[in-house]
């Protein structure tokens, strides 16, 4: 047990003030763990990547989308749905978002300037999620 932490003596420290954060987390919101969560990651992948192509971006359908925003079927990501009356109440803008979201032809910081993903997607951090599909 002695060989799992770091020789460093403030490197233990926080490695021990770290799991103490942990387990107080865990035990004040209790969720799905990292196994839970990565388990499915296979499955969401093959369910919602090709959601998400740029070729069926302009088919794109409302149910498709607010799917995807669930966390019973995402597995994790359970603030997503809040915001997809929002999203979804004009598709053709959120198609046309989409698209310039996934065209790998212009930078990154580019096209999110185009977007500004706070008006077209209630939280950047869906922005993040749509784009982890297209990557992996």
């Amino acid at each position: 047990m002695l060989n799992d932490y770091p020789d460093d003596p403030k490197l233990t420290s926080a490695l021990f003030k770290l799991q103490d954060v942990l387990e107080a987390q865990q035990r004040e919101h209790p969720g799905p763990d990292f196994m839970d969560i990565t388990s499915h990651r296979d499955e969401v992948l093959v369910r919602y990547k090709p959601n998400f192509a740029p070729s069926h971006i302009p088919e794109l359908t409302k149910s498709e989308f607010e799917s995807f925003l669930l966390s019973k079927n995402n597995y994790h990501w359970n603030s997503l749905h809040r915001v997809r009356k929002h999203m979804t109440a004009s598709m053709p803008l959120l198609r046309q978002a989409l698209a310039l979201l996934l065209d790998e032809s212009h930078p990154v910081r580019e096209r999110l300037n185009q977007i500004r993903p706070e008006r077209y997607f209630g939280l950047p951090a869906i922005v993040s999620r749509i784009t982890m599909l297209k990557s992996l």
